[in-house]
């Protein structure tokens, strides 16, 4: 399979600490994707891919993580007609622009005294 719905992969947390990072109570799916990914809410081209959006609790200051374990065969893809989705850019065209570079940099932001 080369393509995979995005709600599937997608996932969104909220983090006070550095403990909230990853734990699976404090993630959720979103409930669409397709402002991002299209109307089929689908992405194209990766094996298991997944996206990481963690906001920090105290300012919504975003972090986005896209990873995956490989790009399908460039070759299948043109048999099919379809053409991998370009992830990284899709999100950053939708991203506030200030937004974070890392999770350990929301981490530190969602940490600073002075906010509730």
């Amino acid at each position: 399979a080369f393509s995979t719905w995005a709600n599937d992969v997608v996932s969104v947390s909220f983090v006070r600490s550095l403990e909230d990072v990853g734990v699976p109570g404090r993630q959720s799916p979103p409930l669409f994707t397709h402002q991002v990914f299209g109307p089929q809410e689908e992405i194209v081209g990766y094996v298991k891919p997944s996206v990481h959006i963690v906001y920090a609790a105290n300012t919504l200051r975003p972090s986005l993580t896209f990873q995956h374990g490989g790009l399908v065969d460039g070759e299948l893809l043109r048999e099919s007609g379809v053409t991998p989705t370009d992830v990284e850019r899709l999100i950053q065209e939708r991203v506030p622009c200030d937004y974070a570079g890392s999770v350990h940099d929301v981490v530190a932001e969602a940490e600073q005294p002075g906010f509730v």
